[in-house]
Order: structure tokens, then C-alpha cells, then sequence
């Protein structure tokens, strides 16, 4: 790297600072040799060496660690001494503090002459490296991508340097694509194995796409990992492209097309592509490919003549990429897909690379060994087909004299396709240089430069080894030179940057062996040094670096096997290591392995990580041979030393040496003060800024080039730390088909070897006609790491059965289920199919003679399906259920190799459309009485549907229920079970929330309900994790909105922020930030909250300290209804929106550090407030600024702001509320037969959502102002009346507010822990029957559900006990009639015109219905709010995500901004609607799953989001779906008894054509009779 050339030219700056100080003796005395570098926790060895006592009879040698702070004393952090009493050597240790900070740090060595420290013999002192690193966290996701609705599984795992599990606490956290953390683990404990295992779901929804980020946090290093979440829709068939990642420009690009379409016609085409992804040229290729007629593989070739043409002129494709993409068009259907991959273009001429640089160093009469990879330029080696290859080398030696002389020596290239060589020196030799060409070609040649160490009286040590692979446990013999007679050298090991071994070695000669044993602490590679010192004191010092592998110090291995019966269904791996060892596995797809992907340790990715802790600055002779860029081998050598001299060397291998011999380095009049570092030659010099820049400062000897990076070929990717080490850039460029989406998580195990060193563990594979890869690893507490070999396996069943079709239909509709049977067997097999009766559905026949009927069949059924080697088909068996609800349908595979078995689930609705749910509220107050008989709870619907003399329904039969729903407390959130413990807008509202407004809402409800679980006292950790569960799923999908400015996004592709929307989210998040005592399971980073406050200060204009709305008025409660006169005429006051804005600023200060022009905003707006709150005549405008007002402290303009709020308020039967219209009290009906009152379902009312959000605002007020409990009693029961679903009340955010004023108002109740009640229900339709329910503390939130035993009469209702608690009765029934369906209370706010024509059909049988829905608004206004239009598919059909996406994206010119399909439904959602018919949405529906006798009737809603009364509920009828029979679309494999399926027109002649066939019949006779006679 290029760092090493920097350290290498300030070794001299370095070592000229730790030369003796003391007094310098005759002969030298002593050496010290120590690490340049340490870490927390480390022994830090420092070796030392007395060769004679001359001032006394001991010798003592202290060493000290220092940490340097500027302006104040060293701090002392580690001390060690030994004193000596006779010459020796000895190894003294320092011990790190396991906690150190970043910064300088020194170490200073002295000599005494007495053990007491007194009498100074030398003292040298240095600065050192710091590396706070201690161990190497590998962090593994299962996958590299996810998409929304997965669950991202992440294993983390420390490791030390000799790969040993550590025991120890780590805080993980997940950052998503705009850089914020939406989820933090802390002080996470690894397992007994030594991992943490973790997983993070991704919401179903929006969320920020992009580039995600693990960071993981161990004892003071941040190490991280990055994943992608990528957009994904299930398209109705998916294709799929494979080329290779690597191709030759001179060979044929060669791929295949794998598509599950039955019958199709697939077109291929061909780019050119940029290294950068962008296009070369607008030319492409295009080849058609032969029709498939059955599922399969398609293959392509395109020749290099055709390739080139891409290239125009040039045909050059080399470094470029070749885009490949598949159009495959659906015969059935009639839908073409597009899938692509990428492969990337290299030269294939064989090039030539010298391991370890182009720059060397060598020592005289000592030979220069060179090692040259010969490979393709992709790093691939010579394949064995290959014609044989030479390498000539031509060899110049440079002698002192000037001399030079050259020789040529041709190399055979071995097998191995690395060229050994070695070149003899002589002590006259002063430079070497090497030209390498491959078969003598110019263009191949490579050059090589080494130049003599200097030695100012020429005295060498050379090391050598003949060891060439060393392995722990083995022993590595090293070959010792020296150019004089010594009596000993002195050697160290040194290892990842500490020292592990020093001793001396007797020379009886000047040639010497040593033979050293390996160990595990020399992993994964060490140096040895060795010196000695000459008679005139000059020290001779040379070091090797050798490698060692750990890889069979214990193996593990992993073995597949079936079941006896000769299936996949269950797939046993077994798993063998050291016992007691913690196993894991991981499974990818072979195809992501041959992309780069890893989710598991590999040897080389441990190296690569472990040579991170390597001091040493000598290039390793390394190299990965590759193939389609992943790594299929590497060539190791000992790699000799680069120093130029003794003291280079010793630095080099991150080694100071302290001796008061004379450790020579060359003399420079380099100016070091400049930063200028010498050339060996001591003469020329270079900077910082030289290193690596490819200059050759140093001309002869290009020091300052010595050790950096080697070009690189066109295409090949760097080998940097943050690169992919196998090449993973094609992962991100090729299509990501459903095979891809699979999460894997079947092979995501770990379990615990037993004491046998055994355990198996079973796979439950998915049907995937693809191949597996199966990597596993085990850790053991004293054997540390072992990886087994990665097993790739097909994992399919002898036979399997996969199940599909509609998950939805309605109530008399045929669903055909469609079977998809594979064989894998070797012979034809037969397959029996077995279908069991039920009572809740039938099977469809259809006859033989009369396909036009159909018979319905109540027992089992049973099909026998012939199979032939290794085919799939697919099977269509029609099914009627025969009631609603859930139905389970159960198919058995039968065969003579094993079975197989799927269970279907539908779920049946009633024919019909589904009208708005009528809603009766009541709170039950017992907290001053012990009991109390509610009214009589009317269900609203009439007994028969069929009134007399009348032909139509008033509701479906059958369709009317009504459900009593129970919550204790007043904030009516419910927790389960319609929630699921997910409480959303589409659960509590029936509202759709793909927008930042309902992801804001979302994220409010979850916090409350916190809360609101919270003022019960102490909640246990399995359910407080349910609970927090949902809120940082909440908190990355409101994130996904986020922008990186901190503003909020209504929907994805709004063209503007939301002013109003980012206050409601500061709000919200400021909120969360509160609840710090549940940080360990929920956070919500405050840097958020400055992020969008400084966004919203933006917004405020300086002069006046109002807001300014800078997107679309999504939500008409914040527009302005006040007019301010200022000095440049007449502005919008947009009071509402200012105290808004204020308010959210003023909770995101309280609860977090904000800048001081945050305090001033607040000041400014609410300055704004106090001045102009008497202008507003509007009742919502003006409650939310008194609540503003309040709570800015602006006590002399709230006072007066309170007395005009109640001067506002309105009241109905004792309750007071806020509102610019009268608002009714829920209906009490007296019984004309007793007594008894009846409870009616509420009146909707246009401005409901106008009037919950105003009473809400005013409730706020009326808490921060400190009322009367009484007051506030009569506010809060008019909120409960105003309920239109069970725990909702008209929108997300008028909900939304009430939830928090009736949250912050429920936590003034003391006594809420103790509260105890019991309900009792009857019915006057069934008088034996009788319901009761108990609410305490341990079920107080969550809702109490159950049906009422009749669709007609009334509920009676009784409670006892003490508490709050509300009671629903929600009644819901189907229509088939338009004027049966609720109307809103403006009578045509909004139209479709004559929509029904704009629904089309077309296709085979109607395959495909083509949508053009156009809503105008005919409101008092000019233009609506926000508004959604839900459009109902028919069953079995379904529309494309994608194709939806790509629409909004288009569609810029209207309001327009945002769609969805849900499975059943499409919602599209408007900034606005007005009274054009501008603002439509088209889009295709087609079939997905046959259904046959299709409803004709299908819903359609338009409302306002935020004023939900503002609707149109209607619906299209198709009646040409109704007339679809099974045999229309071709539901069963009965077909062929289908009269189109095998019936053909029959033939029918005139007279003259019959006369005609007689004369030729006559003819043909006479001539038959002639020929014969």
C-alpha cells in the first residue's frame, strides 16, 4: 500500500531519535528491541539483551508506556524492569490498560547501574503507533439485499487474533439509507458461543430504499457492515437472464433465460455499457429467440464479430460492460417482462505480474528471487488447454564500475502459472533490473528494478526458508547466511505487531539452519529478524516474512443426507467438529456465490481481517487467482525484506531497536522539518505528496514508489480494505428475480456439537428448482475457529406439490386451485392427487356431453396424474366453497417415492358490496357509582332482507353482523385482536396509510399505546418487546418520508415537502424522545429532531413569525381561515399552522438540545400568536393557538386567548365541544312498547374530522391551563360519542390529537391500576343467551370482541364494578343496490361521472380490465384536501406494483402521487381533487388465478383523507366476469371436455362441391383401370 513508502522515508527522522544518548562504551553493551505499535489489553513484549557489565555488577533496564496530553505531564500507563547480574538476554512485558484513548503515546527505555534506578547508563525514548483495535468482529447477513416485508437476520461474531470466541458486550445499531439510526441493541452479550444473533423485519410498506448499515460498537471500535433494501413486487411470471460475470473480447457472449412462463416468445437484447453504468452509444442487438412451448431454459449466444459492432469504430469492448436484457412475452397473458444481467469484458492476452512490486532491494552475493504470476488479465490462470508458455527474462546487472551485463533466460511456465526464478549477485553488483515478457512479446512486458542495500563496511545477513507452506503444529526451517565469521546472531519473531519469539543462535559457521516451531500466536503470518553486530559494532540485520496456515488445525465438516423415503422435505446436514463446539449454517443460492456474495467465514476473508493487526510494512508475495472474479486459489511465498538498511529493516517489520551499536542508516541532507524523505541513494528527496504518484521522484531507485499498488487492467476491481475481496459488483447489476428474494432463513441454524464432536440438524427446504450452497463454521472456547468446506446441493424433493390461487373470492364464485406437480425422478412416474370433502366446500365437474353444466361433487377427490422423467405440470381443480369465512383446503401428493402435502387458505366474502359500518358509542362511568344499565344497544338493521311485495334485497343474506366491542380506560386504543398489537390507520379506520401522514400517525398510536400500557404499573419484557416491536418498525417507515434536509414527504414522489406534516412529525418524534426509560427496546434519535427543526425555522418568515405552507394543502384544517392586514396588503394568516409549528418546536425543545434560533422561532411565532389570536373567528384555529399560546408561556395573551376559546364552545346534552357547525348527540330512542331507551348509531357529519381536532386542541388547552376536572369530563365524553370505528375516530390525525389530549388527561387518573369491571350482554332475540366480560389491570387495553348472537334487535348491557371503559356495537351488512349504500352528508361532494364505460375489458376471456377513473370535486371549496379513491379488483385478478410505480412517476402534470395494490385492492392517493376531470389514475388489472362465475358488482370509494364524510362509495359492474364459467377460463383439468377446447367447425358442402369430388373420384378410377390393363 501506499502508507508503506511513507513510513519507509521516516524511519530515518525515527531512528536517529532513538539512538544512544548515554555515554557510548568501547564495544557495545546492550540492545533493546520493541513493538512500534500497541494496543489496549496487550502484553506488550519488549526483548532484552546485556552483552557485558562494565560500570557495575547488575545492569537494570526499565521500560515505560507513556500517554502524552498537550499542555500537561505524561501520564504513565505501563512500567516493567529486570536487572541483569550477568550478560543475557530476557523478555520484560507491559501490560495495556484495557481502556486507553486515542492520542500520542511514547515508550522510553533506560539503563541503570543499579537496581535502584540510580546511576543513568542510556536512556532512549520514541514515539509509538496506536491501534485501539483488540479483536475482529465479522458481522454476516443472510442476505445482500432485502426488500420490504423480510426480516433482516445478522450474526455477529468477535473473534481474537487467534480466533478464539470472546465473551463480551457489544451495542449494535442499524442505520438506514439517509445515515439515522432506527434501531439500537445495546450492551448485547454474546452467546455461549461467542455470537449474537439478531434480526430487524423491514416495514410492508414505503421504506428508505438504498444502502443500510450495520455498525457494531466492541470495546471502542465501530465495525460495520452494509446491506441494500431494494424495491421488489411479485410479478405474475418472472423471467430470469444469466450470463457470466467475466467474458473475453474475443469469445461469444453466451447466457440462458429461465422462465416459468408456459408458453412464450423471448427477445434478447445487447448494450454497451460504461465501467460507470452508463451507456456508450444508443446501439444495441437484438435477437430473437426460439418460441418456448413449455417451461424451461432458453439459451443465447452472440457472436464477437456482432459484439463489436457496439463499439463502433473502435469494436474495443475491453474494461466495458455488455448488458443483456430478456423480454419475455406471456402467450396467455399477453404480458412481456424484462429481466437483465451483466457480464464484464476483459482482454484475454496472458499478463505478467511480479509478486511483491515492481521495486526491490537485494543483498551482494546473495541471489534475488522473483516470483511472476502469469494469468489473464481478469486474474484467471492458464487453463490446462492452454498451448504451452514461456517466459523470456532479460537480466541486466549494473556493477559499480559502470559496467553492465545482460543475459536472456527463457522460463517454462509450470502448472502452478507462477515463474520462480532466482539471479545470482556479486559484491560489485549495484542494481538489478528484470524485463519479462511472455513468449517475447513486447506488449506483455513487465519490468522489475532492485537496487543494492547499503552497508557502509559491507556486512550482510541473509535469511532464506525452504518451507513452503508452514502449518501451526509444524515446524519451518529457515536458512542463515553471513558474510563474516560472528559467534551468535540474535533473531525475533514478530507477530501481528508484537513480538512472540526471541533468542539467539551460536554460529559455528557462516552458514546455519533454524529450526522453529509454529504456533497458533504466529497466525496468519509472521517475520522473523535477525542481526548480528560486527567487530567494528556495525549491526547486519535482514528479516522474512512467511505465512501460516491455521486452515487444518482442526477441521469441520459437514455432510448432507435424505430420508429414507427418498425426499427433501426434510434434509438432514450433519455436523462434525470439536465437541462442545457451537456450530452454525448458513445457506445462499449458488448463483448469489457466484455473484460474491458471502454470509459465512472464508479463510481468505479471515486473513484478510487478521492482517489488519500486522505491523509489519513488507509487501506480502500474495495473489488470488480468480475465476468469473471470485477467488478459486492463492499463491503464497516468504517475502523478503524491502529496507534499504539495517535500520529500514528493523522499522519495516515494526520492530525499534535501542542499542548502543551502531544500527547504520544512510547519511541525507534531506530537510526533515519539510517533510522531505530520502531516495537510497541519501541525495534526492521527496514529500508526501510524491508517494505513489507514479513519478519516479527517486529516479534511481524509485524509493518512493517502492511498495505501492500495481495498475490495474481494464475491468479489474482494486484490492482495497473497503473492496469486496471476491467481486460482488454484478450482484447489484443484475435483475433480482423472486428466486433471489428467498430469504434463506431454513438454512440459517446453530446448535451445539455433542460429546461424539456430532449433531444434525434438519432443513425444511422451499420447492426452488435451484441450487443451494451450505456454508458452516464452529467455534470452540480452546480451539477457536474451524470453517467447513461450503457443500452445494440441489435440494429438491423426489416429488413436491406446490399450491396456489385467489386468497380472496366472494361467496359463489369458483376458485380453481392451481397444483404444480414436479418430478425429479429418473422414470415416469404416476402422481395421485388427493383432495378431502368438507363441509365448506364442493367440487366443480364438468360433463362430458353437456359442457355447459356443471355437477358438484361432495366427496373426496382424487386425481392420477402420469408423469415422465423429470417433468412438471401444472393441474386446475375448480372449488365452491359453501359458506364464508376462512376455509383450509388440504391436497395430498401421493406417489411410489413419497408424498407431499400443502394446505390452501381462502377467505369468503358475501356477494355484494360492503356498506359503510355503522357505529354505536357509549362510556360506561363507574368511578362514583358501582353500577349502571346501559340503554339498549339498536342494531340497525331489519330482520328479513326481503320485505313483503318488494323484489329487492335490502342486504345480502346472510351479510349483516354486529360485533360488541369492550376497552377499559378513555383513549380507546385497541390492542388486539383486530389491531394484532399493531395499531395502523387501516386497522383502527379502515383507512389505507401509504403516506407520511398515516406513517406519522402510525408511529403517535404506538407511543401512546406505550404509555398508556405504562401508567398500569411495571410491564414484563416479553411484553414490552411485543409492544416496542412495532414501534421501530413505525419509526423506519416514517423515516422513509425523511428527507436528508429534515423536511417530510406526504407520499414518495411528492414534487414539494410538507410544512404542516414535518411539524405533526416533530411532534410526534419529540414524543418518543421522552420515553428514554425505555431506550434498551425503543430509541428515536434526537438528531432528527434538530434535523427538521432546522428545516422548519426555514419556513418561518423573520419579519412577521408566521408559517408558510411550502407543499400542497393535504390537510384543509391547516389552511388558513384568517386574513392579516399587514404593511404589503392583505396575507393569509395561517394561524393554525403557526401555533402548530410553535408548538412541535417548543416539545423538541424540551425534550433535546436545539439550537438558539430555535428558542428564538418559537419566540418569533409565538409573539405572532399573542398578537393576532383576536382575529380568528374560527374555532379551530382558535383552540390550537390557545393551546400554542399556553404552552410557549405567553401567560398575558393566553388568559385572554381562554376566555374567547369559551366563549366558542358548543353544547349538546351537557357536553361541550368546538366546532363552526352544530354537531348532534348520538340518538336515544324511546321503545313503543316500555320504557326502555334505545341507543341509535351515530350521524356521520361533514365536519367531523374538523370538530374531533378542534375539541382536541381545546381539551390540550383546557389541561395545560389546569381546569376543572368536571369541565374537561363534559369535553372528553363528547370526543367518545364521536367514534367511527373501534378505536378510532374520523382520520389519522383528528384521531391522532384526540388520542393524545384524552392520553395526557386518562394519566391524571390515580386510580387506574385498580380499577375492576364486569359486563354483562343479552339479547332480546335469544334469551338464553348471555356474554360477560371482566376488565382488570391485566387486560384493560386490549379489546374485549365478540358477535352479537342475532343481525336484528337490540343488546341489553349491565356493568358492575369500578372504572372507565367504552363500549362499540359495530353492525356491517352487503348491498347490491347503489341506492342502498350510505350517502355522505353533502350529497355529491365528489364524482366519477359515467365511470363504468371507462372500465373496460379485453383479452382472451377477459384477461385483461383497463381502469380510467377520473373523481371531481363538488365542494364548497374550490379544491379538496388530500384524497384517496380505494378501487376493488375482481377475484383472481391483481395489477403490477411496478407498472403502478413507474405511472406515479410519469404522471407529473396532474395530483396524482401516489398508488398501491393490497392484494384485493388498488388505493391511489391525490394532493388534491378539483372540479376538472384532470386528476385521473388509469392502470391494467389482469388475471392472476382463475375464478370463474365472477361477482359483477366490485366497490369503489372516493373520500377526503382528512374529512373522511367527504365521500363517494359506489360501484362497477362487469357483467361479462359473471358469464365466465370454468370453462371460459379454463379452471380444471376437465378442459378437454370443453366444447372450444376440442371441438372444430364441422364441414358442410353444396351440391356443386359434392358433383365436383364425384367427377375427380371417377378419374382417378378410369386412370387406376387404364394403368392396370
Amino acid at each position: 500500500m501506499w502508507n508503506v513508502a511513507v513510513i519507509l522515508g521516516a524511519l530515518h527522522l525515527l531512528f536517529h531519535a532513538v539512538q544512544g544518548q548515554g555515554r557510548i562504551p568501547k564495544s557495545p553493551t546492550y540492545i533493546v528491541v520493541a513493538p512500534t505499535k500497541i494496543r489496549p489489553n496487550e502484553d506488550v513484549v519488549i526483548s532484552i539483551s546485556i552483552l557485558k557489565l562494565e560500570l557495575s555488577n547488575t545492569f537494570t533496564v526499565q521500560a515505560v508506556i507513556k500517554y502524552l496530553v498537550h499542555n500537561k505531564p505524561a501520564e504513565q500507563i505501563s512500567s516493567a524492569q529486570h536487572t541483569f547480574t550477568r550478560p543475557g538476554s530476557h523478555n520484560i512485558i507491559l501490560k495495556t490498560p484495557s481502556i486507553m484513548a486515542h492520542g500520542n503515546y511514547s515508550m522510553k527505555v533506560s539503563g541503570f547501574s543499579d537496581p535502584s534506578l540510580e546511576g543513568l547508563i542510556f536512556a532512549n525514548e520514541t514515539s509509538l503507533a496506536f491501534d485501539s483495535k483488540q479483536v475482529s468482529v465479522f458481522i454476516f447477513t443472510a442476505k445482500p439485499w432485502y426488500s420490504q416485508r423480510q426480516v433482516v437476520r445478522m450474526r455477529i461474531i468477535p473473534l481474537t487474533r487467534e480466533l478464539k470466541p470472546v465473551s463480551t458486550a457489544m451495542d449494535v445499531s442499524l442505520e438506514n439509507a439517509n445515515g439515522l439510526v432506527v434501531k439500537t441493541w445495546r450492551s448485547q452479550h454474546t452467546n455461549a458461543g461467542g455470537v449474537i444473533n439478531l434480526s430487524y423485519p423491514l416495514n410492508s410498506h414505503f421504506i428508505g430504499y438504498g444502502i443500510w448499515t450495520i455498525k457494531v460498537r466492541c470495546l471502542g471500535v465501530v465495525y460495520s457492515k452494509i446491506f441494500r433494501v431494494e424495491e421488489f413486487y411479485f410479478p405474475i411470471f418472472f423471467p430470469k437472464a444469466s450470463t457470466a460475470n467475466y467474458m473475453y473480447q474475443s469469445k461469444a457472449l453466451t447466457g440462458t433465460c429461465f422462465s416459468l412462463a408456459h408458453r412464450s416468445n423471448s427477445t434478447v437484447r445487447v448494450e454497451l455499457l460504461n465501467a460507470n453504468d452508463s451507456k456508450v452509444s444508443n446501439v444495441s442487438l437484438t435477437r430473437v429467440l426460439p418460441p418456448k412451448y413449455t417451461y424451461g431454459v432458453n439459451k443465447f449466444a452472440v457472436p464477437p464479430k456482432a459484439l463489436a459492432s457496439l463499439a463502433g469504430g473502435t469494436g474495443n469492448l475491453i474494461g466495458k460492460q455488455l448488458k443483456v436484457t430478456v423480454s419475455v412475452t406471456d402467450w396467455t397473458s399477453n404480458i412481456t417482462v424484462d429481466t437483465h444481467s451483466t457480464t464484464r469484458v476483459f482482454s484475454d492476452k496472458i499478463v505478467l505480474e511480479f509478486l511483491g512490486g515492481k521495486f526491490r532491494t537485494f543483498k551482494p552475493n546473495v541471489p534475488l528471487k522473483i516470483f511472476i504470476a502469469v494469468q489473464r488479465a481478469d486474474n484467471s490462470r492458464l487453463s490446462k488447454s492452454d498451448t504451452p508458455q514461456s517466459v523470456t527474462l532479460i537480466i541486466t546487472r549494473s556493477n559499480v564500475d559502470g559496467t553492465e551485463t545482460t543475459v536472456t533466460v527463457l522460463v517454462r511456465v509450470p502448472r502452478t502459472s507462477i515463474v520462480e526464478h532466482s539471479i545470482q549477485t556479486n559484491s560489485s553488483t549495484e542494481k538489478i533490473f528484470v524485463k519479462a515478457q511472455m513468449n517475447g512479446r513486447l506488449d506483455t512486458e513487465q519490468r522489475l528494478k532492485a537496487t543494492k542495500e547499503w552497508s557502509p563496511n559491507n556486512h550482510y545477513l541473509n535469511i532464506a526458508t525452504t518451507t513452503t507452506d508452514p502449518k501451526v503444529g509444524e515446524f519451518i526451517i529457515f536458512d542463515i547466511h553471513t558474510t563474516m565469521r560472528v559467534d551468535c546472531i540474535y533473531y525475533y519473531i514478530v507477530s501481528s505487531g508484537n513480538i512472540v519469539l526471541s533468542d539467539r543462535l551460536a554460529m559455528h559457521s557462516r552458514h546455519r539452519l533454524l529450526s522453529i516451531a509454529i504456533t497458533k500466536k504466529m497466525s496468519p503470518d509472521a517475520t522473523i529478524v535477525a542481526f548480528y553486530i560486527a567487530s567494528d559494532r556495525q549491526v547486519a540485520a535482514d528479516s522474512l516474512q512467511f505465512h501460516v496456515d491455521v486452515t487444518k488445525l482442526h477441521k469441520m465438516d459437514t455432510v448432507l443426507y435424505r430420508g429414507k423415503d427418498l425426499t427433501a422435505k426434510e434434509v438432514n446436514l450433519k455436523l462434525e467438529a470439536e465437541p462442545s463446539s457451537y456450530v452454525t449454517t448458513a445457506m445462499k443460492l449458488v448463483d448469489m456465490a457466484g455473484q460474491g456474495f458471502v454470509n459465512s467465514f472464508t479463510w481468505e476473508e479471515v486473513y484478510r481481517e487478521l492482517y489488519t493487526y500486522d505491523n509489519s510494512l513488507t509487501p506480502r508475495f500474495l495473489h488470488h487467482w480468480k475465476s468469473n472474479g471470485q477467488v478459486r486459489g492463492t499463491f503464497r511465498a516468504a517475502a523478503p525484506t524491502f529496507g534499504h538498511d539495517p535500520n529500514s529493516t528493523f522499522f519495516n517489520s515494526g520492530l525499534y531497536i535501542f542499542t548502543d551499536a551502531n544500527v547504520s542508516s544512510m547519511n541525507t541532507t534531506c530537510n526533515r522539518t519539510k517533510g522531505e524523505y530520502p531516495c537510497m541513494d541519501g541525495e534526492s528527496c521527496y514529500n508526501y505528496d510524491q508517494i505513489c504518484d507514479k513519478s519516479a521522484v527517486c529516479a534511481r531507485d524509485h524509493r518512493d514508489e517502492m511498495g505501492c499498488p500495481l495498475s490495474l487492467h481494464p475491468g479489474q476491481q482494486p484490492d482495497l480494505p473497503d473492496t469486496a475481496l471476491n467481486d460482488d459488483r454484478n450482484l447489484w447489476r443484475t435483475q433480482h428475480t423472486p428466486f433471489w428474494q428467498n430469504d434463506a432463513y431454513f438454512g440459517w441454524k446453530d446448535t451445539y456439537t455433542k460429546a461424539d464432536g456430532r449433531d444434525d440438524v434438519t432443513l425444511n427446504p422451499p420447492i426452488l428448482q435451484i441450487p443451494w450452497q451450505i456454508n458452516s463454521f464452529s467455534l470452540h472456547p480452546e480451539h477457536g475457529l474451524a470453517i467447513s468446506k461450503p457443500v452445494t446441493q440441489q435440494l429438491l424433493m423426489g416429488n413436491s406439490l406446490s399450491v396456489s390461487g385467489a386468497r380472496s373470492i366472494k361467496f359463489g364464485e369458483i376458485l380453481s386451485l392451481k397444483l404444480r406437480i414436479r418430478s425429479q425422478w429418473e422414470e415416469p412416474i404416476d402422481a395421485l392427487i388427493s383432495i378431502p370433502a368438507s363441509k365448506a366446500y364442493e367440487f366443480v365437474q364438468i360433463e362430458r356431453d353437456h359442457s355447459s353444466r356443471i355437477q358438484l361433487v361432495k366427496d373426496e377427490h382424487q386425481i392420477l396424474v402420469p408423469l415422465l422423467e423429470k417433468q412438471m405440470r401444472d393441474i386446475y381443480v375448480p372449488i365452491r366453497p359453501k359458506r364464508v369465512g376462512p376455509i383450509s383446503i388440504p391436497v395430498k401428493l401421493l406417489s411410489v417415492i413419497g408424498e407431499d402435502n400443502r394446505v390452501w387458505k381462502v377467505f369468503v366474502t358475501h356477494s355484494g358490496v360492503p356498506d359503510i359500518t355503522n357505529i354505536t358509542s357509549y362510556q360506561v362511568d363507574l368511578r362514583t357509582t358501582n353500577s349502571e344499565k346501559l340503554p339498549d344497544l339498536h342494531i340497525p338493521v331489519d330482520e328479513e332482507p326481503q320485505l313483503q311485495e318488494e323484489r329487492i334485497l335490502r342486504y345480502i343474506p346472510g351479510s349483516a353482523q354486529s360485533t360488541i366491542s369492550v376497552i377499559g380506560d378513555i383513549v380507546g386504543i385497541p390492542l388486539s385482536p383486530k389491531a394484532g398489537g399493531q395499531p395502523q390507520p387501516i386497522n383502527l379506520m379502515d383507512q389505507p396509510y401509504y403516506s407520511g401522514s398515516g406513517a406519522t400517525f402510525n408511529l403517535a398510536v404506538n407511543i401512546y399505546t406505550l404509555n398508556m400500557v405504562k401508567s398500569l404499573g411495571k410491564i414484563s419484557n416479553s411484553k414490552l418487546q411485543d409492544l416496542t416491536f412495532n414501534s421501530f418498525v413505525a419509526i423506519q417507515e416514517l423515516f422513509g418520508y425523511l428527507q436528508s434536509d429534515g423536511s417530510f414527504l406526504e407520499f414518495r414522489w411528492s414534487q414539494k415537502p410538507s410544512t404542516w406534516l414535518s411539524a405533526t412529525a416533530l411532534d410526534v418524534m419529540a414524543e418518543g424522545v421522552l420515553m428514554s426509560d425505555l431506550e434498551d427496546y425503543f430509541q428515536l434519535p434526537s438528531e432528527v429532531l434538530n434535523l427538521t427543526s432546522s428545516w422548519l425555522l426555514k419556513q418561518q418568515d423573520k419579519k412577521t413569525g408566521r408559517f408558510i405552507e411550502t407543499g400542497p394543502e393535504h390537510n384543509r384544517l391547516y389552511a388558513s381561515k384568517t386574513d392579516i392586514e399587514r404593511d404589503e396588503g392583505t396575507v393569509d394568516g395561517n394561524l393554525a399552522l403557526t401555533a402548530l409549528c410553535v408548538a412541535s418546536l417548543k416539545k423538541a425543545a424540551d425534550v433535546t438540545s436545539l439550537d438558539a434560533k430555535v428558542v428564538r422561532a418559537i419566540e418569533l411565532g409565538s409573539g405572532y400568536l399573542a398578537e393576532n389570536y383576536a382575529k380568528t373567528n374560527d374555532p379551530l384555529e382558535m383552540a390550537i393557538v390557545t393551546h400554542t399560546l399556553l404552552v410557549a408561556g405567553e401567560d398575558s395573551a393566553s388568559k385572554q386567548a381562554m376566555f374567547r376559546l369559551r366563549s366558542m364552545n358548543r353544547t349538546v346534552r351537557d357536553m361541550k365541544y368546538w366546532s363552526d357547525e352544530d354537531i348532534p348527540a348520538i340518538e336515544r330512542q324511546a321503545s313503543g312498547l316500555d320504557s326502555t331507551v334505545l341507543l341509535m348509531p351515530k350521524n356521520r357529519s361533514a365536519v367531523g374530522g374538523y370538530t374531533v381536532t378542534a375539541t382536541s386542541y381545546a381539551l390540550l388547552a383546557f389541561l395545560e391551563n389546569g381546569e376543572s376536572a368536571k369541565e374537561m369530563d363534559s369535553i372528553q365524553k363528547f370526543l367518545q360519542e364521536q367514534h367511527l370505528s373501534v378505536g378510532g375516530f374520523y382520520s389519522s390525525h383528528d384521531t391522532l390529537r384526540a388520542m393524545q389530549a384524552l392520553t395526557k388527561l386518562a394519566e391524571k387518573d390515580q386510580d387506574r391500576a385498580t380499577y375492576d369491571m364486569t359486563f354483562t350482554f343479552r339479547s332480546d332475540q335469544n334469551e338464553n343467551w348471555v356474554h360477560s366480560i371482566h376488565l382488570n389491570k391485566n387486560n384493560w387495553f386490549e379489546l374485549q370482541q365478540f358477535r352479537a348472537p342475532s343481525h336484528w334487535g337490540t343488546i341489553q348491557t349491565t356493568v358492575k364494578g369500578n372504572g372507565i371503559a367504552l363500549v362499540h356495537l359495530t353492525t356491517t351488512k352487503h348491498v347490491h343496490e347503489r341506492y342502498l349504500l350510505h350517502e355522505p352528508s353533502t350529497k355529491g361532494v365528489i364524482d366519477l361521472g359515467e365511470f363504468n364505460q371507462d372500465i373496460t375489458t379485453r383479452g382472451f376471456n377477459h384477461t385483461f380490465i383497463d381502469f380510467k377513473l377520473c373523481p371531481r370535486w363538488n365542494g364548497n371549496e374550490t379544491r379538496s384536501g388530500m384524497v384517496v379513491m380505494e378501487v376493488s379488483l375482481p377475484s383472481g385478478y391483481k395489477t403490477i406494483d411496478w407498472d403502478l410505480q413507474k405511472y406515479i412517476q410519469s404522471n407529473t402534470h396532474t395530483s396524482l402521487r401516489a398508488a398501491e395494490f393490497t392484494g384485493t385492492q388498488v388505493n391511489a392517493y391525490f394532493d388534491y381533487i378539483n372540479r376538472t376531470r384532470h386528476n385521473c389514475i388509469e392502470f391494467t388489472a389482469t388475471r392472476e388465478f382463475r375464478v370463474a362465475n365472477i361477482s359483477e358488482q366490485t366497490r369503489i370509494k372516493v373520500y377526503e383523507y382528512h374529512e373522511p364524510d367527504n365521500f363517494l362509495l359506489t360501484f362497477y359492474e362487469k357483467i361479462e366476469l359473471r358469464k365466465l364459467t370454468v370453462c371460459l377460463v379454463c379452471g380444471s383439468y376437465q378442459c378437454p371436455y370443453c366444447e372450444f377446447y376440442n371441438s372444430s367447425p364441422s364441414l358442410k358442402s353444396n351440391f356443386s362441391q359434392t358433383m365436383l369430388l364425384a367427377i375427380s373420384f371417377l378419374v382417378l378410377y378410369l386412370n387406376l383401370t387404364q394403368w392396370k390393363s
